[in-house]
């Protein structure tokens, strides 16, 4: 079966950060999911505690996709791969120090079935580690898009 959604995450160098992202994803309430994660040759752990969770987690197993870079390509090279991977019927990316609600992807997806949507944006939060500032997405995406068509 098809999943609802892919999530793509690039991996190099956040070995001080992927526990709480790849907890986050494994813990999202949407079932239908499909993990993409691309090891971009990372020198730290971040494999290794990625490997190590997901064995807390063997109902995700099936759902995880690990893609092994023969070399350093960066972050958008990882994307890149990742998409060109992706079964989903979406797909977001996670940047692999972020982490999600619980709830964003199964909401995220429910919005763009009952708007019958291409892209759903939502709003994040920027953090110093200790204060969480709300950033608001005030964008008619038609209008932007439209006038990106148009610039000369």
């Amino acid at each position: 079966m098809r999943p609802k959604v892919s999530v793509v995450v690039p991996i190099y160098n956040v070995e001080a950060y992927i526990e709480r992202c790849v907890r986050s994803l494994f813990e999202q309430t949407l079932d239908s999911l499909e993990y993409i994660f691309v090891n971009d040759c990372t020198p730290d752990n971040s494999m290794l505690i990625l490997n190590q969770v997901l064995e807390e987690y063997p109902q995700r197993k099936e759902q995880v996709r690990i893609i092994d870079q023969p070399q350093n390509r960066g972050a958008a090279k990882a994307r890149e791969v990742g998409i060109k991977t992706a079964t989903g019927e979406y797909i977001i990316h996670c940047d692999s120090d972020d982490w999600v609600d619980n709830d964003m992807y199964r909401a995220m997806y429910q919005k763009a079935k009952d708007e019958n949507l291409d892209v759903v944006i939502c709003d994040w939060y920027e953090t110093d580690g200790q204060n969480h500032t709300p950033i608001k997405q005030n964008l008619d995406l038609k209008s932007d898009l439209l006038a990106g068509l148009y610039e000369t």
